[in-house]
């Protein structure tokens, strides 16, 4: 087995967002994982790798229009999924990312040997 190297922890975060790069938005069905410091998106799309884009994604159950959008690159684009480093996120939307991450990190953390639950 291999010995993780991230520095983030990681958790499944099941909901829709919306990729935007240049002026076209992909519909995102999920954010298959999620971190302080990017992501991965189940799109299918062929985007180009070191494209500079804006992830938006609304908070359900929360506050009336609470959304986080941050600003990254994408890194990799493999079949059926697509990850994106962030490289700019705003000091509010950052501290939403936060707590999403560390409250939801204990319950729901992202195990990437099976991609499940643990």
């Amino acid at each position: 087995m291999s010995e993780e190297k991230r520095r983030d922890g990681r958790i499944f975060f099941d909901i829709p967002a919306e990729l935007t790069i240049a002026e076209t938005s992909y519909p995102v069905e999920q954010i298959a994982n999620l971190s302080l410091g990017g992501c991965l998106l189940g799109i299918k799309n062929n985007l180009r790798i070191g494209a500079e884009c804006k992830l938006t994604f609304l908070i359900d159950n929360t506050t009336p229009g609470l959304k986080i959008d941050v600003n990254g690159i994408i890194l990799r684009n493999e079949a059926e999924t697509i990850a994106i480093k962030f490289t700019r996120i705003e000091p509010d939307d950052l501290y939403h990312l936060r707590n999403i991450i560390k409250y939801t990190l204990p319950i729901l953390k992202y195990h990437p040997e099976s991609r499940n639950r643990v």
